[in-house]
């Protein structure tokens, strides 16, 4: 593969280092697989579903990949664009078939749904696999990236609690961040939402920019949420003092001439910090009641 225009910029003796499986390819997922086609050591595409006319609109794919599996014809997007086909390997089924053969796996970008995202998150804890989620808000308001470096230290479920998950309630009074109830059906499933293609498109190049860091810088990257927010996006519930540096932040902001893209409001006597058209980063910590940590030590599967 000639990769003429990122020369100096890719170290592609460092990319061939790495297996990176990319679970899910939906719009979101076949996007973030567009934006990592490089000459990998092996990319691992996972997806159990053929591409159907509702995916067309927002996908990589096109009508002449209709009822054909994503994993095939994501393949071939990838060769077309030149990758070599012997570092692809299409796998169409779900990802916890493939967990066997790959505990040696240098990251997973996952686009499933939430059941299956638990399984992946118990899988990276136990091989400590670095992982990077990704989910759209409905009527796409805004984007949400989860950046795992390091499961065993802070892991999905410790991130999902820290926005107010709702199968993970946190501490009495622990009422911080976005509500994923946002980008979920009644099942708590994150499923494909009404959202335009320009904040996938966006949330997938950020996707991918996580990705790389975590494989190709030598800083450490902290666990983190990344929240893509489009439209007015409700980012941050506090009290009066932790708002505050957040207000003189829009005033400063106004005073300067700019045009600030965040305002305070009140919902339920609390106050919320809301953006649009911007990036809103929280940092992760483990979370002492997370069911895959206990007392400091790594919980596995066969514990649970």
């Amino acid at each position: 593969m000639k990769l003429h225009r990122v020369d100096g910029i890719l170290e592609i003796n460092q990319l061939a280092q790495h297996t990176i499986i990319l679970a899910g390819l939906g719009s979101l997922g076949s996007m973030t697989a567009a934006n990592l086609a490089y000459p990998w050591k092996e990319i691992v595409l996972v997806d159990p579903e053929d591409l159907g006319p509702e995916n067309v609109e927002r996908h990589v794919l096109g009508y002449d990949s209709l009822n054909k599996p994503k994993v095939d014809e994501m393949r071939k997007w990838l060769v077309n664009r030149g990758l070599d086909d012997s570092i692809i390997t299409a796998h169409k089924g779900y990802i916890q078939d493939i967990f066997s053969s790959y505990k040696h796996a240098s990251v997973v970008i996952c686009n499933i749904d939430n059941t299956p995202r638990l399984d992946v998150n118990r899988w990276c804890i136990e091989n400590n696999i670095p992982a990077v989620y990704g989910g759209i808000y409905p009527l796409g308001i805004g984007g949400e990236i989860d950046v795992i470096p390091n499961p065993r230290e802070a892991c999905y479920v410790c991130a999902q609690q820290l926005v107010g998950g709702n199968e993970y309630k946190g501490k009495e009074g622990v009422d911080y961040g976005l509500d994923p109830s946002l980008f979920v059906d009644d099942r708590g499933d994150a499923h494909a939402v009404p959202a335009l293609r320009h904040i996938i498109s966006k949330t997938a190049g950020d996707m991918a920019a996580a990705t790389m860091d975590l494989l190709l810088e030598n800083t450490q990257i902290d666990a983190s949420i990344m929240v893509e927010a489009d439209s007015w996006l409700e980012v941050l519930y506090a009290s009066s003092s932790k708002i505050k540096p957040f207000s003189e932040y829009i005033s400063a902001t106004k005073s300067s001439g700019l045009i600030p893209n965040a305002k305070i409001g009140m919902k339920e006597g609390k106050f919320v910090l809301e953006m649009r058209k911007g990036t809103f980063t929280l940092n992760v910590n483990r979370w002492n009641e997370c069911p895959y940590h206990n007392d400091g030590n790594v919980v596995l599967a066969e514990d649970i």
